[in-house]
């Protein structure tokens, strides 16, 4: 959903905690695209399946995450594309923290925001709590303008997800839980679902409630 809305053109955010205004461009992410086809060096993940999707394509979470991570942040940056940069940054970040998955994978990759969350004042949550503030301004019907934020739907799912998740990690510590890992609370088991069902359809990715209730 956010990749959606940034292929709209423009993004517009405001970090009321930094005071600071955000203009994320996504041809800051094409001319990258298209320097680096014209290169010999290639440095980030991006190609053309990942910038231009199809309707199924859409779905799939690696081709978001070839645009969303730490090596097109690095090369936005030297291209001096700074408040794109941020903007992918920042996603990125999220992103890491809300798929901890292992106790060790902070470890192995020598990233402090994929270690598990033991504390209840963990700064992380505080960045989680940021981000759902951010999204909920980027809201298009408080702008007036759809090309430079997002849709109501969008903004209050993951201003409600960050939050949810945030109190959920807090909930468990106090409860007396060693650690937390946010990638386990997800939604893969209700996806695998799905993917049983559109097997049992012909394997269609698009199926109507009735072949749900059929299978």
């Amino acid at each position: 959903a956010i990749t959606g809305s940034l292929k709209k053109q423009t993004l517009i955010l405001y970090d009321e905690i930094i005071n600071e205004k955000n203009l994320t461009k996504w041809k800051d992410i094409i001319e990258v695209y298209r320097y680096e086809q014209s290169s010999d060096l290639k440095l980030t993940k991006l190609d053309f399946q990942s910038l231009y999707p199809n309707n199924v394509e859409k779905q799939r979470v690696q081709l978001v995450c070839n645009v969303f991570n730490e090596k097109t942040v690095v090369v936005l940056e030297k291209k001096n594309m700074k408040e794109t940069a941020s903007f992918v940054r920042n996603v990125t970040k999220m992103w890491n923290i809300l798929n901890i998955r292992s106790i060790s994978i902070g470890y192995r990759v020598k990233d402090n925001d994929r270690l598990p969350f033991t504390d209840v004042n963990d700064k992380r949550l505080d960045f989680l709590l940021r981000m759902a503030t951010i999204f909920v301004q980027m809201d298009n019907s408080i702008k007036g303008s759809r090309i430079k934020g997002l849709t109501t739907e969008t903004s209050n799912a993951l201003h409600q997800t960050l939050v949810g998740i945030v109190d959920l990690i807090k909930t468990l510590l106090i409860r007396g839980y060693k650690y937390v890992l946010p990638g386990k609370i997800s939604s893969d088991r209700t996806e695998g679902e799905f993917g049983i069902y559109r097997q049992s359809s012909g394997g269609n990715y698009l199926i109507s409630a009735e072949q749900v209730f059929s299978s």
